[in-house]
């Protein structure tokens, strides 16, 4: 007797008229994790009609609610920013995740057609598709993620065995090992283009903070030269012929580029700092001019 009370022949999602809508999930998610060798063996890909994607859409609708619940409890996002970008998710999660189920069948079924796999594209949609059933994995704070991704590769495996053919070897290749080489070089190849891209960032933020500074220096040698002696405090500044949005945002105390500027004025003088937000994120170098105009740098240190 099936310990489940199903049908042999037929996985409970299928059974979704017969045995109702939640039960058919709550029945077809168990023999997945727990049985995914008998479950595998009783999909029929010609049968399905891709209602696998139906079941890997529901699943990750739901696993992606619960998780945006556990965030917002654990504070780890913002109540008020998810007000704002609410319609967002709303109208771009189906597309995401439609997306993801087709991508990842596709790149699956590259290294399937690679190894000579028996069964076709809708075989590798369906073992994808109803490998959703780990994501209720992710949702567990702190382990979740790795014991999904585990169990994930475990069916994944067993899965590709039961609809191509395959060894057991073969299963692991196609299923773990190949995309797990795709992605390492992938990541390789991205990497570098990442880091080019990032420190040519930061020095256009420091460029920008040098010349700033600069500016600023400018402006207290001219209202020296019109007034006959340094400004009193910063507003003197801001309200001159020199002053501009730019000097104003960095008057204020307002972050420009990545960059933050102190003025400290004297009656003989002044010294000028723009240091970065974020050491090593927003820039690397700390620039200080002096009286006269005399400019010099340091590299920041990261705390």
């Amino acid at each position: 007797m099936d310990p489940l009370g199903l049908e042999q022949k037929a996985i409970p999602w299928e059974l979704r008229k017969e045995i109702g809508f939640f039960n058919a999930l709550w029945q077809t998610i168990k023999l997945v994790l727990l049985r995914p060798g008998e479950f595998f063996g009783r999909l029929e890909t010609k049968k399905s009609k891709y209602s696998s994607a139906l079941f890997y859409y529901i699943v990750y609708s739901a696993v992606f609610a619960v998780s945006l619940i556990v965030s917002l409890v654990t504070k780890r996002i913002d109540l008020a920013a998810l007000r704002l970008s609410g319609l967002a998710y709303l109208l771009l999660i189906p597309f995401f995740i439609a997306l993801s189920l087709y991508a990842g069948a596709a790149m699956l079924h590259l290294f399937v057609l690679l190894l000579k796999g028996k069964g076709g594209f809708r075989a590798t949609l369906d073992v994808y598709a109803y490998n959703a059933a780990t994501g209720i994995f992710s949702v567990i704070p702190f382990v979740g993620s790795a014991v999904s991704v585990v169990w994930a590769v475990v069916v994944g495996v067993i899965g590709f065995k039961a609809a191509h053919r395959f060894s057991t070897a073969k299963a692991v290749l196609a299923y773990a090992v190949c995309p797990l080489l795709l992605l390492a070089c992938v990541v390789g190849a991205t990497v570098p283009f990442m880091a080019r891209g990032r420190l040519k960032a930061l020095a256009l933020n420091e460029s920008r903070a040098a010349q700033a500074a600069k500016n600023i220096s400018v402006t207290v040698e001219t209202y020296k030269t019109s007034h006959g002696r340094y400004p009193a405090d910063k507003y003197d500044i801001k309200y001159t012929q020199a002053s501009s949005s730019l000097l104003d945002k960095i008057l204020s105390g307002e972050a420009v580029a990545g960059y933050r500027y102190s003025l400290s004025l004297r009656d003989d003088g002044y010294e000028i700092i723009a240091s970065p937000e974020a050491c090593g994120v927003s820039g690397n170098k700390i620039f200080k001019i002096n009286t006269g105009g005399s400019v010099w740098e340091e590299k920041c240190k990261a705390q």
